[in-house]
């Protein structure tokens, strides 16, 4: 099953480490990423393949390692809603 996974920070570099690391550790495979940067608040996109749990796992070991907080599976107008809306406060 896909995941669209939706992390907003102040700098996405300083994740892909991280990420790449965690989605190599859960056994899902990554499907595509892409980064917005803006001048207060930035956006890393990450889409992954693999089971339920093993996506849950790697939100979870994320969550512990480096403090991300993911959101998933957004409907196109939730996507344009979490872009402009710049909830810096909320997510790290």
């Amino acid at each position: 099953m896909m995941h669209a996974l939706y992390i907003c920070c102040e700098n996405p570099t300083e994740l892909l480490g991280v990420v790449a690391r965690e989605i190599q550790k859960q056994g899902v495979s990554l499907q595509g990423m892409t980064m917005t940067v803006g001048p207060e608040v930035s956006e890393l996109n990450v889409t992954v393949q693999g089971e339920e749990s093993a996506v849950n796992q790697l939100t979870f070991a994320l969550q512990e390692l480096a403090g991300i907080v993911c959101v998933e599976d957004l409907s196109a107008e939730e996507q344009e809603w979490f872009v402009t809306a710049q909830i810096c406060e909320v997510y790290s």
